[in-house]
């Protein structure tokens, strides 16, 4: 399909022959709660192509069925619909589109959606065929087609644009990988390898969007700020835990932070019950705390046992700085009955190894309790009074022990742990030098002309330096060879 992963991104690079990646990073998804509007134009997906072969595919969660027609995904030229993809209050599945003739066609996929699932929905208009398939995770694709007497209305990339839901119903939903192919045509056979694809940042996945081991607690690539008045709460009902639900004494958790005041900041506290501290508790107010001070440049882990509130461990750091990104690592191992935590400082070259400390636990701790209706997960909190704190790529880890040897291997594993696209950061959320096929701008990656292999940043936004094998460089910009034949011929 002329698609390759690159490196630490995990995100599809555009070359000519495919496919474009149009809302957000391949494994992360994300709300549907505005319209997206991207123009044909954008360096996202301008290939100066013109095609009557395209396809508009994308992974689909509601998290309940809307109470109208809605339309996740539309693709028009002069106001014109090439493709669109559609859902109703009864979970159908449909694509349309318009003709030359000024008649409109579609044709319903035998798949429905059903709330809080993973669908892979793909819609194709090729030759004189419409198509839709809609495939579970790990499932086999098949299309349901329609033979269509007229032409497809044309893909012009100076009028073409690409809309991400139409507001028209509201809906809580999510969508990732929203994707377009152009002038080739997805199969049941790619459509089904999709469909088992694995997020690279997992060992193995539930579902297209969530680890096995792990749950993804805040974003690995896009830093989130936190307050004393604005902590990060997720309650045990979130769809982050996509409906599992744990029992297990081994926890873990992971993440990044940075500090940007002298005072503590509480990096993430997994608790069953909002509880008094004092109190000794039935279910654990503190399943697993973790708190970083830099005035006293200590780390402090908290938990409750069966006997004692408020066990744990405090360690003295050597050099423990403001505004700097740190790894961190927290862990209660029933198993052995140990507590463990680390750190470690960021570097963009080689991450200092981990310091970590450990503790005895002499009585059970508690595991967290997803099925109850007080149980969350905070992160981020700053003692009142101060400024701001950022975290990064939190995750919590159920049923795992991650003792200082696993804490290694995880800092030499993480993916980067720079931004999509980037070569070079310092801090993590700040990247300083791009891969091929993107550009520097203001510290982040944006992907070029899906035609170029390489470019920078211009005066306008982009300049392409170096294209892909199927183009040609004209005026700063990749042609399509086959196209850039036919203007030289006029």
């Amino acid at each position: 399909m002329g698609v390759k992963q690159v490196g630490n991104a995990a995100v599809l690079a555009v070359l000519i022959s495919a496919v474009s990646l149009l809302v957000g990073e391949q494994f992360t998804p994300l709300g549907m709660g505005s319209v997206q509007v991207v123009l044909a134009s954008n360096p996202l997906i301008y290939a100066g192509t013109f095609s009557v072969d395209y396809c508009l595919s994308s992974w689909i969660k509601v998290s309940t069925l809307p109470t109208g027609t809605v339309k996740p995904a539309t693709l028009q030229t002069s106001s014109k619909t090439n493709l669109g993809l559609g859902i109703d209050s009864l979970g159908n599945i449909w694509a349309y589109a318009d003709l030359y003739t000024g008649s409109a066609v579609s044709i319903t996929a035998s798949q429905v959606l059903v709330a809080n699932a993973w669908l892979l929905v793909a819609g194709c208009a090729c030759g004189d065929q419409l198509s839709i398939a809609a495939v579970q995770y790990q499932g086999f694709a098949s299309f349901a087609s329609l033979a269509v007497l007229s032409s497809f209305i044309e893909y012009d990339p100076r009028h073409s644009l690409i809309q991400a839901y139409d507001g028209a119903t509201a809906l809580t939903a999510q969508m990732m990988a929203l994707t377009l192919t152009i002038d080739s045509c997805l199969t049941a056979d790619v459509l089904t390898s999709q469909a088992a694809a694995c997020s690279p940042y997992c060992e193995s996945c539930t579902n297209p969007a969530s680890c096995s081991e792990y749950v993804q607690l805040v974003d690995p690539f896009t830093a989130a700020t936190v307050t004393h008045a604005t902590p990060l709460t997720i309650s045990a009902t979130d769809w982050r835990f996509d409906g599992r639900d744990y029992s297990s004494l081994d926890i873990a958790v992971t993440g990044w932070f940075r500090n940007t005041y002298t005072g503590s900041m509480n990096l993430i506290k997994v608790a069953n019950n909002p509880c008094e501290a004092g109190a000794l508790p039935q279910e654990g107010c503190r399943v697993l705390s973790l708190y970083a001070n830099t005035g006293t440049t200590t780390l402090s882990q908290f938990f409750d046992t069966a006997m004692n509130v408020n066990v744990g461990i405090t360690s003295t750091l050597a050099g423990f700085e403001l505004d700097k990104w740190y790894f961190f690592t927290a862990s209660n191992c029933a198993g052995t009955a140990i507590s463990y935590q680390c750190i470690s400082s960021f570097s963009s070259t080689n991450m200092s190894p981990p310091a970590c400390s450990s503790t005895a636990i002499t009585a059970p701790s508690f595991p967290f309790h997803r099925s109850s209706a007080t149980a969350s997960i905070s992160l981020g909190t700053t003692i009142a009074g101060g400024i701001t704190g950022q975290i990064l790529d939190v995750r919590y880890y159920q049923s795992r022990c991650i003792a200082s040897t696993e804490a290694q291997s995880l800092l030499t594993k993480k993916q980067g742990p720079c931004l999509p696209g980037c070569s070079l950061c310092t801090p993590p959320a700040t990247c300083q030098t791009c891969i091929d096929g993107y550009y520097l701008n203001s510290g982040n990656c944006l992907r070029c002309n899906s035609c170029c292999q390489t470019c920078a940043l211009g005066s306008a936004s982009y300049q392409c330096i170096t294209c892909a094998s199927a183009c040609t460089l004209v005026a700063n910009t990749c042609l399509r060879n086959h196209l850039f034949s036919l203007l030289s011929s006029m």
